[in-house]
């Protein structure tokens, strides 16, 4: 009877060990699933910001080249405005010197004035 009993307190100290063991292999295989997870997730986070962090590069980009071609383009607009105030100021000119030519200013003597026209 005290062999049967000793035989049996044998088998449940076993069999705590073997679950003892089974426990800690869960919690190690836990422990390796759950870093495997957190190192896939990490991955994830660093290529989802190096995909911002590039898209925000080139949104930069894109509006540094759009502020450049629109100032170019305001500024050529300036000049060719430019252009055309001389082109007019240069016609008037010639206008005005056409009709000088034409219509020569009357001579008065001198100390006289136009006031008693």
């Amino acid at each position: 009877m005290r062999k049967k009993k000793q035989q049996q307190e044998k088998k449940l100290k076993e069999q705590k060990v073997k679950e003892v063991l089974q426990v800690e292999e869960r919690h190690r295989n836990a422990d390796a699933s759950f870093r495997y997870w957190k190192q896939r997730k990490e991955e994830d986070l660093r290529e989802q910001m190096k995909r911002a962090r590039r898209a925000k590069e080139l949104a930069l980009a894109t509006r540094s080249q759009m502020r450049e071609t629109h100032l170019y383009e305001s500024n050529q607009a300036f000049m060719e405005w430019l252009d055309m105030i001389e082109e007019r100021l240069h016609l008037q000119q010639l206008l005005d010197e056409k009709h000088k030519s034409k219509h020569p200013a009357p001579w008065f003597p001198a100390g006289t004035t136009r006031s008693y026209l």
